[in-house]
């Protein structure tokens, strides 16, 4: 197994907001119980901690891919 950086980069914050909201199950699900003002609150907060990789070039967002081989003996 080998660790690869994989930066996600967006023209801005919001644009990766937008994605995470139309495709990140596992957030949508953990917002799911709150009210309908908390989910704004929570998706506000959201886009708040993540404008902290805003950068002159635009928004990059930490990642890592972990790359995976295998054989059948």
């Amino acid at each position: 197994m080998r660790a690869m950086q994989a930066p996600f980069r967006t023209a801005r914050c919001e644009d990766y907001v937008d994605f995470i909201q139309a495709s990140a199950s596992p957030v949508i699900e953990m917002l799911k119980p709150l009210t309908p003002q908390s989910r704004d609150y929570a998706w506000e907060d959201i886009t708040r901690q993540f404008d902290r990789y805003a950068t002159d070039r635009g928004w990059e967002g930490p990642n890592e891919l972990l790359l995976c081989s295998a054989s059948n003996p």
